[in-house]
């Protein structure tokens, strides 16, 4: 293929030659303009300028992660931290205090979380993976909930009387129906008389202007326990307790998941607020770690054709209670977040009463459906040597896709878990690629597709060197072995104009 430029007043520039897309060849030609010679035009070749060849992870705690749904990519931006930064958050630090009347009158708690706007490297600390042990519970409770890549600590280590907030604001509809909060909180235990007295960690769901909209489903308030362990009294359920040195003793609660339904508020805009504070004496630390995130609520079903079971998994964060309408009777009663059904029937439809840990309860349901996925794939223009990527299309009727296994058919290693590899083949031909992509509960599907692979193309010109007179034009044609090879001009002279 030849290509023909005109020129005028031009002294330098490049010629980039492209097929497929990619960029291949780049020949630097020298135009020489003066006086006009007597002798006619000359011409010297050079050689052709090829590019050089392509050639083409932090450590986490190993903990066994059970019902982590793949949701952690939040519905809600940034609710669990993932941007690394505070985008979506809102943030303010202030006091606890006691007033303490002399006579009959009872003392009142004042809680002010909100004196001072704003973030404060004090009391909101975020903390990337994996973490690093909490040296007030003896070295025990990780700062990161695994699986995630932040959390956020709400407090600090510091006494003082000192309270903190963390807001994050969402507008409901469907995708956030679901609101899923992990803690772990870490409070000292004075033994205080009331209980409003001790650290806490409180989570409310409050309107656009702070005030909270339901008092029973949209709080949640934890305190230190009052009494201290053996020999005086046992350690309560679900805490665990630490006589770290410089302390009156530490209960901590080691992460906690905990589910909240919003669909009650679909289209308004409200907050989640997040509320720690130390004891209300000033003398006793109180601080939390969280992260969040939104979702759909909803069931998942984990059935591909020709099973013998099904599973169906509630959202995680509460306690359970499943029912059938018109399946399978033995799972009635069922108490656990999973459910497995045995000789599972397409149209069947199962219950479960969520109840969140304020005592609040929504009701779900699932009609059983196979899990049908449809593996697809889309690739850029490919040429020898040169990488090509591909990109996965796959989509499913439910759940998601989650893992693609690649085989190029040039005998190379196949490739796992990318759902956009990039890949090479060093040598011209057709190839037949293959993916096979799988659904979060590994049902699978195929797809072959050829990719047909050109050669580099080889592009030539003659003469390199021409002598012309100023202001004056004239034709170089380049000539590629390549049909379909497009050629791109760039004047390098300030003056210089291309055509062509």
């Amino acid at each position: 293929m030849t290509n023909p430029i005109k020129m005028k007043d031009i002294y330098y520039f490049k010629i980039t030659v492209k097929v497929c897309f990619f960029v291949f060849s780049t020949l630097l030609i020298t135009i020489f303009s003066g006086i006009c010679p007597l002798y006619g035009q000359h011409y010297k070749l050079g050689s052709q300028l090829l590019p050089d060849s392509i050639n083409s992870q932090p450590h986490f705690f190993n903990i066994p992660q059970q019902n982590i749904p793949s949701a952690l990519q939040s519905n809600c931006e940034n609710s669990n931290f993932s941007l690394g930064n505070w985008k979506g958050w809102s943030a303010c630090h202030g006091t606890i205090w006691e007033v303490d009347p002399p006579g009959p009158i009872p003392p009142t708690v004042f809680l002010h979380p909100c004196d001072t706007l704003g973030l404060n490297p004090l009391h909101h600390i975020l903390i990337a993976a994996p973490g690093t042990l909490d040296p007030h519970t003896c070295d025990s409770l990780i700062t990161v909930y695994p699986g995630e890549a932040y959390s956020a600590r709400l407090g600090n280590y510091n006494v003082g009387g000192l309270a903190e907030q963390l807001k994050y604001q969402i507008t409901v509809n469907s995708e956030t129906y679901l609101f899923v909060y992990r803690y772990a909180v870490v409070l000292e235990s004075p033994n205080h008389t009331l209980i409003e007295e001790q650290p806490g960690f409180k989570v409310e769901i409050q309107d656009s202007v702070g005030v909270v909209i339901d008092s029973t489903c949209g709080l949640y308030e934890v305190y230190s326990p009052t009494c201290t362990p053996s020999p005086y009294c046992p350690i309560p359920p679900n805490w665990h307790f630490c006589s770290a040195s410089g302390t009156a003793g530490i209960y901590w609660r080691n992460w906690t998941t905990v589910g909240m339904d919003l669909s009650s508020y679909l289209g308004h805009s409200i907050q989640i607020v997040f509320t720690t504070h130390g004891c209300a004496f000033t003398a006793h630390r109180g601080y939390a770690y969280i992260s969040a995130y939104c979702s759909y609520l909803t069931m998942q079903t984990a059935m591909c054709e020709g099973d013998t079971s099904a599973t169906l998994t509630a959202p995680p964060g509460f306690r359970y209670l499943w029912h059938t309408v018109n399946g399978d009777t033995t799972i009635n009663g069922d108490s656990t977040a999973s459910i497995v059904v045995p000789h599972p029937t397409t149209g069947s439809t199962y219950t479960c009463t969520l109840t969140a840990v304020n005592g609040c309860q929504v009701t779900i349901s699932q009609t059983l459906t196979y899990t049908v996925i449809h593996s697809n794939f889309n690739f850029s223009s490919s040429c020898s040597s040169q990488p090509v990527v591909f990109q996965d299309s796959s989509y499913v009727n439910q759940n998601s896709v989650v893992n693609w296994r690649w085989n190029f058919g040039d005998a190379t290693p196949i490739i796992t878990g990318n759902p956009t590899p990039t890949h090479s083949f060093a040598s011209p031909g057709t190839y037949n690629v293959k993916l096979i992509s799988y659904s979060t509960e590994g049902c699978r599907d195929s797809i072959t597709k050829v990719v047909h692979v050109d050669t580099l193309p080889a592009v030539t010109n003659s003469p390199l060197y021409k002598f012309l007179c100023s202001k004056t034009g004239t034709n170089i044609n380049l000539t590629s072995t390549v049909s379909g090879t497009l050629f791109t001009w760039t004047a390098v002279s300030k003056n210089g104009t291309t055509t062509g």
